[in-house]
């Protein structure tokens, strides 16, 4: 992988990784029938937090094993938010009192 398409990946990874969250908690907000205990949204703001957090790390490991030449499959480290995404959606399906229309 060049860097050119190294940097071109990342951008796209954090720009999505950012916003899918938004999407996902618009949708969710405009069923109107959404409700979250204090608990609840506490641990959804640190998991949030800390999928901000794995984004970055995410992109600044892909660069590190770049540079260092290394030949491990390294860009498999854009999943790790996904699957920190993919945990806090299920955990507030899970927790969360939702009547779908």
């Amino acid at each position: 992988m060049t860097l050119g398409w190294l940097i071109l990946l990342s951008f796209l990874h954090i720009a999505v990784c950012l916003f899918s969250p938004f999407v996902f908690f618009m949708v969710v907000f405009q069923l109107r029938e959404f409700e979250l205990s204090k608990h609840h949204s506490d641990i959804c703001m640190a998991l949030g937090g800390a999928y901000v957090i794995s984004t970055i790390v995410s992109v600044i490991i892909v660069f590190n094993y770049y540079l260092a030449d290394s030949q491990e499959p390294y860009y498999w480290w854009f999943a790790m938010p996904w699957a920190l995404l993919g945990a806090i959606i299920v955990y507030i399906l899970k927790v969360a009192k939702v009547k779908f229309a």
